[in-house]
């Protein structure tokens, strides 16, 4: 576990690296049942990849989830802390996920157990003297976002409520830090009344997503209830403390 996390602190983040472990081995487990489908093959080996990289960004103080975002930040920030030939390999079995492509399946699969292994190492030693977690940066003002985006946020929170009138709406990520392109997707973080029954969720939630489709607007939606904002779950700590430090709530209007 990485060093900057004293021990009363760490906990919740091995939780998470162990769970993005487990869910990497699960993936591969899953590649190795459709091992005749490349396409389903190496989208499950994609995901693998993906919960272990995720896996030694939390050890070291820098949580992402899974998703084809990691793949930039893999790149950008941990490419060059490992081997080379790690790099190529996992940046082209991404890119060759969902392809037509066919090949020798059992040996890219050993090939993925043995980087996730290696992965796992990462996760349970510090990191290298020159790794500098990215600093949590300060929010904007709700005033301070662009005129397109307080207009999409104002037409979201009022689609979400359509469906659940108490929910609260969070904007997290780049566009809260000021930082977005006019491409950056939306990270947006709901936040239901812990009476509202989890099952009906995804009808807040959906309305957003199609809202956004609509619009050709990209979105990252996180869900939880009021009782895990104030508490969160331990696996979701490292998310959940970074969304508190840099949010832009979206007000109703």
């Amino acid at each position: 576990m990485s060093n900057p996390h004293d021990a009363s602190e760490s906990d919740h983040y091995l939780d998470q690296v162990t769970a993005n472990i487990v869910k990497a081995r699960q993936y591969l487990v899953e590649a190795q049942h459709r091992a005749a489908d490349w396409p389903l093959c190496s989208s499950a080996l994609a995901r693998a990849l993906e919960h272990a990289v995720c896996a030694v960004f939390t050890a070291w103080d820098e949580p992402y989830k899974p998703g084809w975002k990691i793949h930039r930040h893999f790149a950008e920030r941990l490419a060059s802390f490992i081997d080379p030939s790690v790099v190529l390999f996992v940046t082209a079995l991404w890119s060759l996920e969902g392809t037509s492509w066919s090949g020798h399946t059992d040996q890219i699969m050993a090939t993925c157990r043995q980087i996730i292994d290696s992965f796992e190492q990462l996760a349970v030693n510090p990191p290298s003297a020159d790794w500098h977690p990215l600093p949590i940066p300060e929010p904007v003002e709700w005033d301070a976002l662009a005129d397109d985006e307080r207009l999409f946020l104002q037409a979201a929170i009022r689609a979400a409520r359509e469906a659940c009138p108490g929910v609260r709406l969070l904007l997290f990520g780049s566009r809260a830090a000021g930082t977005g392109q006019p491409t950056s997707d939306y990270d947006l973080l709901f936040i239901f009344p812990n009476a509202f029954p989890e099952g009906d969720y995804g009808q807040s939630v959906g309305n957003v997503v199609s809202l956004a489709m609509r619009q050709g607007i990209a979105i990252d939606a996180e869900r939880i209830n009021e009782r895990q904002w104030s508490k969160p779950p331990r696996s979701r700590m490292p998310l959940i403390d970074r969304i508190k430090a840099c949010h832009v709530e979206v007000p109703m209007q």
